[in-house]
């Protein structure tokens, strides 16, 4: 017990960088999130630019949400109240990501990122920090496993969320209309891209992402195997494999945790 005291003592929180706005800043946030990426990686320094938006919308995400809406008894529209909450909690997960590699900049992979006792790869990324969200302070580890996959069971969500790095799905803004649908698409994108599937000696192989979290395509869907759960996302040639695939016993190469910076020559250089 007191080994976990300390262990979560240790955490380091990260305050918002200015006052909330009092007007929802999602939509200066989406507009410079199209014009800083593309499906190759972010424009970081497009961001750094202009770190006034980012730095408002992480703020104001600290102070709404689904638990601080209770609170102050205001309501989200009935309508995909679900969508929007998913779609609230993925879209502050990204954009601390994004905000915390800025404020470790310069850094070639969030691998590399120490907090405190956390040295381990990814630990004090994902687990050493502490973000406000909904009016809580929070690793990304748990609101990605306990606000998010905990609570909405939805596969999909692996392909929504981006950790900064070149295997992860490309970055985008999500809006709660048509989310099912516009995430369909990102899954389709990315498995048939390079980073998602590969042809390989003895067929095809897979992102590691897909090996991580192989209980979740499975158990939260209808598919049987991986291999159904994939085959539906897959183009003809890598579906005609899959459905060949009888034991499903597929092979994953590893995940780049490179960062996803666009080469030099697609963005403005980040200024240190």
């Amino acid at each position: 017990m007191i080994f976990l005291l300390f262990f979560f003592s240790c955490q380091q929180d990260i305050p918002p960088p200015s006052t909330p706005a009092v007007q929802d800043p999602s939509r200066e946030w989406k507009s410079l999130l199209l014009q800083a990426t593309t499906p190759d990686g972010v424009n970081y320094g497009l961001i750094q630019q202009n770190k006034a938006v980012l730095d408002r919308y992480v703020s104001w995400v600290g102070t709404v949400g689904p638990q601080m809406n209770r609170i102050n008894r205001k309501r989200w529209p009935r309508a995909k109240r679900s969508d929007r909450h998913l779609a609230f909690f993925v879209n502050a997960y990204n954009a601390w990501v994004i905000y915390s590699v800025l404020e470790h900049w310069p850094v070639r992979s969030v691998q590399d990122v120490d907090v405190g006792v956390y040295t381990q790869p990814n630990v004090g990324f994902f687990f050493g920090q502490r973000f406000k969200v909904d009016g809580e302070y929070m690793s990304l580890y748990h609101l990605e496993n306990e606000r998010l996959l905990g609570n909405f069971h939805e596969p999909l969500i692996h392909v929504m969320l981006n950790c900064a790095s070149k295997g992860c799905p490309p970055l985008q803004y999500w809006e709660h209309k048509n989310l099912t649908v516009n995430a369909e698409k990102a899954m389709t994108a990315y498995l048939n891209s390079h980073w998602g599937a590969r042809r390989a000696e003895t067929g095809w192989e897979f992102s590691e992402l897909f090996s991580w979290y192989q209980d979740h395509f499975v158990d939260w869907s209808e598919a049987d195997t991986l291999c159904q759960y994939l085959q539906q996302y897959s183009n003809k040639e890598l579906s005609s494999w899959l459905e060949q695939q009888s034991e499903c016993n597929l092979t994953f190469f590893s995940y780049d945790w490179t960062l996803n910076n666009l080469p030099e020559a697609e963005q403005n250089p980040l200024k240190d």
